[in-house]
This record gives C-alpha cells, structure tokens and sequence, in this order.
C-alpha cells in the first residue's frame, strides 16, 4: 500500500488518480463519520462526496500530510453541518431511508430484514455521540482503533473505552448485525469514481485556491451551448442531470433551465427550490425568478433581478416563500428577487419582504432595510432605495 503521504504529494501535483486512491482509503470513514451525525444513509453520502472534492482543491493548506484524516474529518463536518441546518423536504424519516440495500429476497423475509435493520440501526442512533462515532467507524470496514484515533484525533485508549461502552450498551449478538449492516449501507465501489470524476470536472486546475483557469470555463460553456441548441435532446439531458447526486450538476441543470427561458422548465425549478442542497435551491430561485419577470431573459443574477417590474407575474407567491427558507443565501436570493415588486403593493410580496426585516441573519434584514427604503434593525444604518426599484414603497412610514 502506497504511504498516504506520497499519495498527497502526487495530488499536489495534480494526480487525481492518486486522490482516487485517498477516496478509496477514507471513503468508509468518511461515510461512517457523516452517517453517526446526520443519521441518514444517503446524505451521508452526499457529504462525503462534497468533503472529497473540497479536500481536493483545498489540499494545498494542509501543511502536514500526516495530519491529513484529522483535517479532512473536519472537512467532513463542515458539510454535515451544512445539511443539518438545511430543510430536509427531500429525504424521507430515517426508519424509511436507512433499511438495508435490497439483495434479491423473497417479500417475507425483506419485511423481517427491514425490520430488523431498523431496529439495528436505532439501537446505533441511541448511544451516545461519541460512543456511536466509534461504533460505526470500527464496524463499518474494519478500520483499526489506531486509525480510528488519527482520525478523530483522541488518544488511542479513549476509542478502546468508547468501544468498551459501546459493547456494553449494545447486546453480543448486535453487535454482529451493526456490523452487517453498515457495511451493506456504506458507498460501493462506484463511490470513488464518481468523486474522481468530480475532481476532474470541478477542480482540473489541480489543488490550489479553487479557482479554475479559463480554459476550464470555456470548455464548460461550450458544453453549456451544446445542451442549450440542443432542443428537445438537450432539455431531456438537463433534466437527466436535474436528477444528478452530485449537488454541484443539479445546480448547473437548474442555470440550463432559467437559460432556455423555456415555460417547460418552470416545473423542474419548482421541484429543484426543493432540493435537499442550499446551493441547488439558490440556483432554482435564481432560474425561477428570471422566468417568471418580464424582462427575465435580459437579466443576470444579483440585485439585476431586483430591476422593477411594471406587473406581478403568476409564481411570485413561490419566491416569497422562499423568504422563509433554512439557508440565509436563499432568503436573500429570494428577497432580490422580490425586490422588483414591492413598488406594485402586492400583499403577498410586501408582507414576505417585511417579515425578512425580522431575519436572523445580518445581510438578510440589512438588504430587506434596502428594498423598503428604512433603517437596518440589526446596524442602525439609514437606507435608500434604489431609484430602479420604483418607489415609494405603498403604505411605507418613513425611514
């Protein structure tokens, strides 16, 4: 086996077979280290694909290689904490999602097996934190305690106790299925072709301060007018990408659809200001909102959207609820977006922006100040509305 060391250091160098062969070694860990916080198979996949691919084109500040599984665990967190705090209205309870992957048995005995895999994997849900971390990263692939602590980054001797607990709590035969199920569960070998292929696509320029060189950019959007002259075959691609696991594709299919400046693709925005990831349904509301304004297809992103408009389109009510959403960039997407209509008076929309000055989040409240013309609640400060908008704003007390 290839040290972990000289594997980072052909990364470096923009070897993304050797990153491939990095995801190979801490895909389970990675997966089992997102699993025993988010509690749910397939966005535990979803973040550690997404951590690979950031460890990918942020390799560079790792000044030590060794300490590479410490480092990347936090990475993994990081993107854990991101779909803890998003609106899950994608994903189904866990007794749903979590039941082992089926293998071809008769319908008695997958009930009894899903059955059973639930009542396995709540028993894992119900240790405590730690004690489950280290359950589900030893059962999972058979790492060893030793790994287990680089990567959590404990000493050796509290894994073994947590282990020791873990046993202790969970029955001897359990302990067994734990680990049957786990494994059934854990990313199969496409896993790390997929995250391979990401690097690729996402990151070509190799590690570094993850900003791509630009003839990454043209070969993206050659690939972008091919799909878009595509007609028919092409819409059918976008929505075949719309579908992706890769939240990154299902974020550029959402652009596809706002750029064909096609009706069709309404349907598909809606379902995407769904999506599971705050960065699909910041690209859906961005899409949707260009559709639905008057003057959409001339309009670029940002506060271009706020341009007044001379009606209220059909579907503003979608975007204002939008204004409710978990992520502070969507709120604010949506709110730009709404911004072109408060001059009209609509109820809905004047309501949704007043209930943004309420917002927990500075930059929320502060633009949802702008769009009305008054004071920040958060900083104080006295704002003015932009000329473009129309104003003043119907029924507005002054600032």
């Amino acid at each position: 086996m290839e040290p972990l060391e000289s594997l980072i250091a052909r990364s470096l160098a923009g070897d993304s077979r050797a990153f491939g062969q990095i995801v190979r070694r801490f895909q389970d860990m990675a997966f089992g280290y997102a699993y025993s916080i988010l509690g749910d198979f397939h966005l535990a996949e979803d973040a550690a694909q997404e951590a690979f691919v950031e460890a990918y084109r942020k390799l560079l500040t790792l000044r030590q290689p060794a300490a590479f599984p410490g480092w990347f665990r936090r990475v993994v967190f990081k993107f854990c904490d991101r779909l803890s705090r998003v609106r899950r209205v994608a994903t189904c309870p866990l007794g749903t999602q979590a039941e082992p992957r089926a293998r071809g048995p008769t319908p008695p005995e997958a009930l009894e097996a899903s059955e059973l895999g639930q009542r396995v994997l709540a028993a894992v849900q119900g240790l405590p934190r730690a004690e489950r971390l280290a359950t589900t990263l030893y059962y999972i692939d058979g790492y060893t305690q030793q790994q287990i602590a680089q990567f959590t980054e404990e000493p050796l001797g509290t894994v073994k106790s947590r282990l020791h607990n873990a046993r202790k709590l969970l029955s001897r035969g359990m302990m067994a299925m734990v680990s049957e199920t786990l494994k059934e569960n854990a990313p199969d070998n496409a896993f790390a072709r997929r995250v391979t292929e990401a690097v690729r696509l996402y990151a070509a320029k190799g590690p570094g301060d993850g900003r791509l060189d630009s003839g990454w950019h043209k070969a993206r959007r050659r690939q972008t007018s091919k799909l878009l002259a595509g007609g028919q075959d092409g819409f059918r691609v976008d929505v075949a990408l719309s579908h992706s696991e890769n939240a990154r594709i299902r974020a550029e299919a959402a652009l596809h659809f706002g750029l064909r400046g096609s009706a069709r693709g309404k349907a598909h925005l809606l379902r995407l200001m769904r999506d599971s990831s705050a960065r699909v349904r910041k690209a859906a509301v961005t899409q949707f909102a260009r559709l639905i304004h008057p003057q959409g297809r001339e309009l670029c992103f940002g506060w271009a959207l706020a341009r007044a408009a001379p009606r209220v389109p059909a579907g503003v009510d979608k975007l204002a609820a939008m204004v409710a959403d978990s992520a502070p960039d969507v709120r604010l997407t949506a709110l730009q977006a709404l911004a072109a209509y408060v001059h009209l008076g609509d109820k809905v929309v004047g309501n949704a922006v007043k209930a943004a000055l309420a917002d927990p989040t500075h930059k929320v409240h502060h633009n949802a100040a702008r769009v009305l013309g008054t004071r920040c609640p958060g900083c104080g400060s006295e704002l003015q509305m932009d000329p473009s908008w129309r104003g003043p704003v119907p029924g507005r007390q002054g600032g």
